[in-house]
């Protein structure tokens, strides 16, 4: 037997078996009660605008206020509200499915967001909570403005070497974000450690969302 022979035999007897590390889950679905939240939740998000007493205005280019885009701090879930309430209870049903401990106790919070036409947010991450979870409850007239999630793993294949990837299902994707496009009445559950962002709203009214973090609740 040759040299080159010996060689190409030694390599058809390798066996490996191939990892997929670092997965990164994310839920998403439209709530089936939807219609019935819209208003209440939309009505939550404007009250907490009022209480913060933001500028915003209608889209007239006399006002110098129209068309800003408004994010509110995070509060906590008055269990009085019961959009509020129903929407947690929906976003708990992914994260508990998602999370491996059970019966986990969870730190909540929640914040609303306005989207003026033509404006998108920046990116940010609401770490050091666990779960992210995001709701669309009026696309202001367009495709919602999708949610954006940058790769956790970082810009440098794509600044390097833009042509390679790994052969693995999602690596196309590698180094770049990646786009959750969203209708009303949709729920995203992501972790919440990722960067995350909203494109452009292309819609001809205001797009109103929600943000909640789920913080777990760690005792010694």
């Amino acid at each position: 037997m040759t040299g080159a022979e010996t060689k190409s035999q030694a390599k058809t007897d390798i066996r490996a078996k191939r990892l997929h590390l670092f997965a990164t889950p994310l839920a998403a679905c439209i709530l089936p009660q939807s219609d019935q939240l819209k208003a209440p939740l939309k009505a939550a998000v404007l009250a907490a605008h009022r209480a913060a007493n933001a500028p915003r205005g209608p889209q007239d280019p006399n006002n110098e206020a129209a068309g800003q885009s408004w994010q509110g701090a995070f509060a906590d879930i008055d269990p009085a509200d019961k959009g509020l309430a129903a929407l947690v209870e929906a976003a708990r049903t992914l994260v508990e499915a998602m999370s491996a401990a059970p019966n986990q106790t969870w730190g909540l919070s929640w914040r609303g967001e306005i989207l003026a036409p033509g404006q998108g947010s920046e990116v940010f991450s609401l770490a050091p909570a666990l779960w992210c979870a995001h709701y669309l409850i009026d696309a202001g007239g367009g495709d919602g403005g999708a949610l954006e999630l940058q790769d956790p793993r970082g810009a440098a294949p794509v600044m390097y070497a833009p042509g390679l990837t790994f052969a693995a299902e999602g690596a196309e994707s590698l180094g770049v974000s990646q786009s959750i496009g969203l209708k009303e009445g949709a729920l995203a559950v992501f972790p919440a450690w990722m960067l995350q962002s909203s494109r452009l709203h292309q819609g001809q009214s205001e797009r109103l969302s929600i943000t909640l973090r789920f913080q777990p609740s760690i005792t010694e």
